[in-house]
């Protein structure tokens, strides 16, 4: 009689200590990969207009989620490099709205450049004025 462990008994587990292998090496990793969490993103919105008339700008902006924006939301501007340019208004935005939203300039937005909107609640929107 042969002693030992039967071929069944040892592929059961040669899969399992894998599978635990895979599980840890998956848990260890993934706080390692940078990611946008769409738990922390509650708005989504698009910037259609930008016009820049004096010393203010106005931003056509529609609301393209499914809730509205919160009664006090100003987020913040900056140009493609990263320069902070200054803050809009967008509270109470119901979903589907398309609103015009006017802040003073500062002479911080200047035409034919790029521009994008960033808060916690809303994934970077890019525009051009």
């Amino acid at each position: 009689m042969k002693k030992g462990m039967s071929p069944i008994v040892s592929a059961m587990l040669l899969i399992t200590i894998a599978v635990i292998a895979a599980a840890a090496v998956w848990f260890y990793v993934m706080p390692f990969i940078p990611g946008e969490s769409s738990a922390s993103i509650r708005y989504y919105i698009s910037v259609s207009s930008c016009n820049i008339s004096g010393g203010t700008v106005k931003l056509l902006v529609r609301n393209i989620g499914g809730s509205q924006t919160k009664a006090s939301h100003n987020v913040s501007i900056y140009d493609i490099d990263g320069n902070y340019r200054g803050k809009v208004d967008l509270r109470r935005m119901v979903a589907g709205g398309l609103y015009w939203r006017t802040f003073y300039n500062n002479s911080r937005i200047y035409r034919s450049r790029r521009y994008y909107i960033e808060d916690s609640d809303f994934p970077r929107v890019y525009f051009n004025c």
